[in-house]
Protein backbone atom coordinates (compact mmCIF):
# COMPACT_ATOMS: atom_id res chain seq x y z
CA UNK A 1 0.00 0.00 0.00
CA UNK A 2 1.65 3.25 -0.86
CA UNK A 3 1.92 5.82 1.75
CA UNK A 4 -0.01 8.87 1.52
CA UNK A 5 1.73 12.07 0.92
CA UNK A 6 2.75 14.08 4.02
CA UNK A 7 3.24 18.14 3.94
CA UNK A 8 4.63 20.23 6.66
CA UNK A 9 2.69 23.66 7.02
CA UNK A 10 2.88 27.13 9.09
CA UNK A 11 0.10 28.45 11.09
CA UNK A 12 0.85 31.39 13.15
CA UNK A 13 4.56 32.22 11.64
CA UNK A 14 5.36 28.64 13.30
CA UNK A 15 5.97 25.52 10.69
CA UNK A 16 4.09 21.94 11.99
CA UNK A 17 3.76 18.85 10.61
CA UNK A 18 3.99 16.74 8.81
CA UNK A 19 0.67 15.51 8.63
CA UNK A 20 -1.11 13.41 5.26
CA UNK A 21 -3.68 15.32 2.99
CA UNK A 22 -6.41 14.23 4.42
CA UNK A 23 -5.62 15.49 7.58
CA UNK A 24 -5.70 18.82 6.30
CA UNK A 25 -9.36 19.86 6.96
CA UNK A 26 -8.95 18.98 10.14
CA UNK A 27 -5.78 21.13 11.06
CA UNK A 28 -7.08 23.92 9.29
CA UNK A 29 -5.02 24.10 6.32
CA UNK A 30 -6.42 25.84 3.07
CA UNK A 31 -5.46 27.38 0.14
CA UNK A 32 -3.49 30.59 1.44
CA UNK A 33 -1.58 28.30 3.79
CA UNK A 34 2.34 27.55 3.07
CA UNK A 35 3.30 24.05 2.89
CA UNK A 36 6.27 22.09 1.80
CA UNK A 37 7.53 18.52 1.41
CA UNK A 38 10.44 16.70 -0.12
CA UNK A 39 10.98 17.70 -3.87
CA UNK A 40 9.90 21.00 -3.45
CA UNK A 41 12.25 23.80 -3.66
CA UNK A 42 10.63 26.20 -0.93
CA UNK A 43 7.54 26.84 0.85
CA UNK A 44 4.32 27.65 -1.66
CA UNK A 45 0.68 28.03 -0.67
CA UNK A 46 -1.32 25.08 -1.09
CA UNK A 47 -3.50 26.39 -3.08
CA UNK A 48 -0.59 26.84 -5.87
CA UNK A 49 0.81 22.99 -5.26
CA UNK A 50 -0.38 21.42 -8.41
CA UNK A 51 -1.04 18.16 -6.42
CA UNK A 52 -3.28 20.15 -3.93
CA UNK A 53 -5.16 22.58 -6.35
CA UNK A 54 -8.10 20.56 -6.37
CA UNK A 55 -8.74 20.47 -2.69
CA UNK A 56 -9.24 23.99 -2.54
CA UNK A 57 -11.38 25.00 -6.15
CA UNK A 58 -14.62 26.67 -4.80
CA UNK A 59 -17.40 24.67 -3.16
CA UNK A 60 -20.86 26.20 -2.49
CA UNK A 61 -21.56 23.18 -0.14
CA UNK A 62 -21.43 23.69 3.93
CA UNK A 63 -18.53 23.00 5.55
CA UNK A 64 -17.91 19.89 7.51
CA UNK A 65 -17.15 20.16 11.01
CA UNK A 66 -13.23 19.50 11.55
CA UNK A 67 -13.03 17.92 15.26
CA UNK A 68 -9.98 19.16 17.40
CA UNK A 69 -6.26 18.87 15.85
CA UNK A 70 -3.87 16.59 17.66
CA UNK A 71 -0.99 18.09 18.85
CA UNK A 72 2.16 18.54 16.41
CA UNK A 73 5.63 18.15 16.47
CA UNK A 74 7.52 21.12 16.64
CA UNK A 75 10.91 19.84 14.74
CA UNK A 76 10.64 20.53 11.37
CA UNK A 77 12.44 22.68 8.64
CA UNK A 78 12.19 26.41 8.80
CA UNK A 79 12.88 26.26 5.26
CA UNK A 80 13.97 23.36 2.95
CA UNK A 81 17.88 22.56 1.72
CA UNK A 82 18.18 23.94 -2.36
CA UNK A 83 20.08 21.52 -4.37
CA UNK A 84 24.03 22.56 -4.23
CA UNK A 85 24.19 24.10 -7.29
CA UNK A 86 27.17 24.17 -10.17
CA UNK A 87 28.26 27.84 -8.49
CA UNK A 88 28.80 26.36 -5.31
CA UNK A 89 30.58 23.36 -6.52
CA UNK A 90 32.57 25.38 -8.50
CA UNK A 91 33.43 27.23 -5.59
CA UNK A 92 34.02 24.97 -2.89
CA UNK A 93 36.76 23.10 -5.73
CA UNK A 94 38.33 27.02 -5.76
CA UNK A 95 38.87 26.68 -2.22
CA UNK A 96 40.54 23.29 -1.71
CA UNK A 97 42.84 24.72 -4.99
CA UNK A 98 43.96 27.66 -2.99
CA UNK A 99 44.37 25.64 0.45
CA UNK A 100 46.75 22.91 -1.43
CA UNK A 101 48.60 25.73 -3.17
CA UNK A 102 49.26 27.54 0.30
CA UNK A 103 50.64 24.23 1.84
CA UNK A 104 52.60 23.85 -1.28
CA UNK A 105 54.38 27.46 -0.80
CA UNK A 106 55.18 26.72 2.62
CA UNK A 107 56.50 23.78 2.35
CA UNK A 108 58.54 24.97 -0.32
CA UNK A 109 59.60 28.11 2.23
CA UNK A 110 60.38 25.75 5.16
CA UNK A 111 62.80 23.53 2.71
CA UNK A 112 64.45 26.13 1.20
CA UNK A 113 64.47 28.69 2.54
CA UNK A 114 67.29 29.77 5.10
CA UNK A 115 66.69 30.42 8.08
CA UNK A 116 68.38 32.44 10.55
CA UNK A 117 71.13 30.99 12.60
CA UNK A 118 71.32 31.61 16.24
CA UNK A 119 74.37 34.14 17.78
CA UNK A 120 76.85 32.25 19.04
CA UNK A 121 78.30 34.81 21.62
CA UNK A 122 80.92 37.30 21.02
CA UNK A 123 83.19 37.72 18.00
CA UNK A 124 81.03 34.91 15.75
CA UNK A 125 77.75 35.91 14.30
CA UNK A 126 75.87 34.81 11.42
CA UNK A 127 73.28 36.71 9.06
CA UNK A 128 70.14 35.43 6.80
CA UNK A 129 68.22 36.67 3.71
CA UNK A 130 71.03 36.26 1.43
CA UNK A 131 68.35 35.99 -1.23
CA UNK A 132 67.02 39.32 -1.13
CA UNK A 133 68.54 42.30 -3.10
CA UNK A 134 70.16 44.41 -1.32
CA UNK A 135 69.10 47.69 0.16
CA UNK A 136 69.39 51.26 -1.34
CA UNK A 137 71.48 53.56 -0.02
CA UNK A 138 71.88 56.99 1.05
CA UNK A 139 75.71 58.01 -0.01
CA UNK A 140 78.29 56.32 -2.44
CA UNK A 141 81.76 56.21 -1.16
CA UNK A 142 84.69 55.91 -3.61
CA UNK A 143 88.01 56.00 -3.28
CA UNK A 144 90.57 58.85 -5.09
CA UNK A 145 92.14 55.91 -7.44
CA UNK A 146 89.46 53.59 -7.41
CA UNK A 147 86.52 54.34 -9.98
CA UNK A 148 83.20 53.75 -9.16
CA UNK A 149 81.35 51.95 -11.59
CA UNK A 150 79.34 49.07 -12.61
CA UNK A 151 80.61 45.24 -12.80
CA UNK A 152 80.49 45.55 -16.78
CA UNK A 153 81.20 41.44 -17.31
CA UNK A 154 78.06 40.53 -14.85
CA UNK A 155 75.00 39.97 -16.74
CA UNK A 156 72.56 43.34 -16.21
CA UNK A 157 70.03 41.34 -15.45
CA UNK A 158 71.13 39.87 -12.21
CA UNK A 159 71.20 42.28 -9.66
CA UNK A 160 73.46 41.73 -6.65
CA UNK A 161 72.10 39.82 -3.49
CA UNK A 162 73.21 40.17 0.30
CA UNK A 163 75.67 37.75 0.88
CA UNK A 164 75.10 35.31 4.01
CA UNK A 165 78.03 36.54 6.63
CA UNK A 166 78.90 33.15 8.42
CA UNK A 167 81.51 34.78 11.42
CA UNK A 168 82.57 37.85 12.42
CA UNK A 169 85.11 38.13 14.65
CA UNK A 170 87.48 41.14 16.38
CA UNK A 171 88.81 42.43 19.71
CA UNK A 172 86.44 45.01 20.76
CA UNK A 173 85.68 47.11 23.83
CA UNK A 174 85.08 45.73 27.01
CA UNK A 175 81.51 45.63 28.57
CA UNK A 176 79.93 48.66 30.19
CA UNK A 177 76.31 49.32 31.87
CA UNK A 178 75.30 46.17 30.54
CA UNK A 179 76.30 47.40 26.80
CA UNK A 180 78.59 44.64 25.14
CA UNK A 181 80.19 45.83 21.70
CA UNK A 182 81.66 42.63 19.97
CA UNK A 183 81.85 42.23 16.49
CA UNK A 184 78.50 39.93 16.20
CA UNK A 185 76.75 43.25 16.44
CA UNK A 186 77.94 44.38 12.84
CA UNK A 187 75.52 41.75 11.44
CA UNK A 188 72.53 41.50 13.65
CA UNK A 189 70.55 44.10 11.81
CA UNK A 190 70.11 46.58 14.19
CA UNK A 191 71.90 49.98 14.05
CA UNK A 192 71.75 50.82 17.76
CA UNK A 193 74.02 48.14 18.70
CA UNK A 194 77.62 48.37 17.86
CA UNK A 195 81.29 46.59 17.32
CA UNK A 196 83.51 49.52 19.46
CA UNK A 197 87.56 49.11 20.08
CA UNK A 198 89.43 52.05 22.04
CA UNK A 199 91.45 53.93 20.04
CA UNK A 200 93.62 54.89 22.60
CA UNK A 201 95.86 51.77 22.45
CA UNK A 202 98.80 50.89 20.47
CA UNK A 203 96.67 48.93 17.58
CA UNK A 204 98.80 49.89 14.51
CA UNK A 205 97.92 49.71 11.10
CA UNK A 206 96.03 46.29 10.99
CA UNK A 207 93.01 46.08 12.58
CA UNK A 208 89.22 46.01 12.49
CA UNK A 209 86.33 43.35 12.02
CA UNK A 210 87.19 40.02 9.77
CA UNK A 211 84.05 38.06 8.38
CA UNK A 212 83.55 34.55 6.30
CA UNK A 213 81.02 35.12 4.11
CA UNK A 214 78.78 32.96 1.23
CA UNK A 215 81.24 32.89 -0.81
CA UNK A 216 80.80 34.92 -4.27
CA UNK A 217 82.08 38.15 -6.13
CA UNK A 218 81.80 41.29 -4.31
CA UNK A 219 80.19 43.97 -5.48
CA UNK A 220 79.93 46.13 -2.71
CA UNK A 221 79.70 46.34 1.09
CA UNK A 222 77.09 48.64 2.65
CA UNK A 223 78.07 49.85 6.14
CA UNK A 224 76.65 52.19 8.99
CA UNK A 225 79.46 54.48 10.47
CA UNK A 226 79.44 55.49 14.23
CA UNK A 227 77.06 54.81 17.11
CA UNK A 228 73.66 54.80 15.52
CA UNK A 229 71.38 54.42 18.91
CA UNK A 230 70.66 58.27 19.00
CA UNK A 231 72.06 61.36 17.30
CA UNK A 232 74.00 62.13 20.66
CA UNK A 233 75.87 59.04 20.90
CA UNK A 234 76.98 59.20 17.61
CA UNK A 235 78.73 62.61 18.29
CA UNK A 236 80.22 61.38 21.60
CA UNK A 237 82.02 58.43 20.10
CA UNK A 238 84.55 58.21 17.38
CA UNK A 239 83.37 57.31 13.69
CA UNK A 240 85.80 56.18 11.06
CA UNK A 241 86.86 58.49 8.14
CA UNK A 242 88.81 55.70 5.89
CA UNK A 243 88.42 52.23 6.00
CA UNK A 244 90.42 49.43 3.83
CA UNK A 245 88.16 46.18 2.48
CA UNK A 246 91.44 43.06 2.15
CA UNK A 247 90.64 39.76 1.28
CA UNK A 248 91.91 37.57 3.23
CA UNK A 249 91.58 35.13 1.24
CA UNK A 250 94.95 35.73 -0.75
CA UNK A 251 98.69 34.67 0.39
CA UNK A 252 99.53 35.01 3.86
CA UNK A 253 99.11 38.86 4.54
CA UNK A 254 95.68 39.04 2.32
CA UNK A 255 95.08 41.41 -0.49
CA UNK A 256 93.67 45.35 -0.27
CA UNK A 257 90.96 45.16 -2.24
CA UNK A 258 90.24 49.10 -2.29
CA UNK A 259 90.95 52.00 0.40
CA UNK A 260 87.56 54.84 0.37
CA UNK A 261 86.82 57.47 2.40
CA UNK A 262 83.63 57.60 4.67
CA UNK A 263 81.49 60.28 5.70
CA UNK A 264 80.63 61.63 9.05
CA UNK A 265 76.72 59.91 9.26
CA UNK A 266 75.06 57.02 10.11
CA UNK A 267 72.93 56.33 6.92
CA UNK A 268 73.79 54.02 5.19
CA UNK A 269 77.02 54.46 2.53
CA UNK A 270 78.26 52.22 -0.52
CA UNK A 271 81.62 50.67 -0.81
CA UNK A 272 82.07 50.06 -4.56
CA UNK A 273 84.05 47.05 -5.17
CA UNK A 274 86.43 47.59 -8.37
CA UNK A 275 85.07 45.74 -11.63
CA UNK A 276 88.48 45.02 -12.23
CA UNK A 277 88.36 42.61 -9.16
CA UNK A 278 86.80 39.21 -10.28
CA UNK A 279 87.85 36.83 -7.31
CA UNK A 280 85.46 34.89 -5.50
CA UNK A 281 85.83 36.13 -1.86
CA UNK A 282 84.97 34.48 1.59
CA UNK A 283 87.36 35.91 3.92
CA UNK A 284 86.94 39.73 3.82
CA UNK A 285 88.47 41.80 6.85
CA UNK A 286 87.56 45.92 7.26
CA UNK A 287 90.59 47.51 8.69
CA UNK A 288 90.77 51.07 9.63
CA UNK A 289 94.01 53.51 10.23
CA UNK A 290 96.63 53.77 13.14
CA UNK A 291 94.69 55.58 16.17
CA UNK A 292 97.31 58.29 16.02
CA UNK A 293 96.59 59.31 12.57
CA UNK A 294 93.86 61.88 12.80
CA UNK A 295 93.13 62.37 9.22
CA UNK A 296 91.67 58.65 9.50
CA UNK A 297 89.04 59.31 12.12
CA UNK A 298 85.97 62.17 13.20
CA UNK A 299 86.73 61.90 17.06
CA UNK A 300 84.32 62.02 19.71
CA UNK A 301 82.90 64.75 21.37
CA UNK A 302 83.49 62.57 25.08
CA UNK A 303 85.06 59.11 24.03
CA UNK A 304 87.95 58.03 21.96
CA UNK A 305 86.05 54.30 20.90
CA UNK A 306 85.88 53.97 17.26
CA UNK A 307 82.07 52.78 16.52
CA UNK A 308 80.56 51.25 13.66
CA UNK A 309 76.83 49.66 13.53
CA UNK A 310 76.17 47.57 10.86
CA UNK A 311 78.00 46.11 7.62
CA UNK A 312 76.41 43.92 4.88
CA UNK A 313 77.80 42.49 2.34
CA UNK A 314 76.79 42.91 -1.44
CA UNK A 315 77.53 40.48 -4.58
CA UNK A 316 76.76 37.56 -7.45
Amino acid sequence: MMMEKRYYFVQGGKPYGPVAVSDFQRYGIDGQTLVFTKGMANWTRAADVPELSHLFAPNPSEPVPVPPAPPLSPEVPTQPNAPEGRQTKKLRIAAVICVLALLALLLVVIFFYPFPFQNKGAGEATYTDSDSVCADVVVDSCSAWDTCYAQTDVDADVAPHKLAVYEATAPCLNPQAGYTYEASHLVDGDPSTIWAIHLDEDLGDYYGPSFRIESGRLAYIIIRNGYGRSTTSFRNNTRAAEVTVCDEGVGEGGYDITTVRLQDTNDPQKIVIPASYTDNVEYVKLSFGNPADGSKFYRGAKWNDLCISEVEFCGY
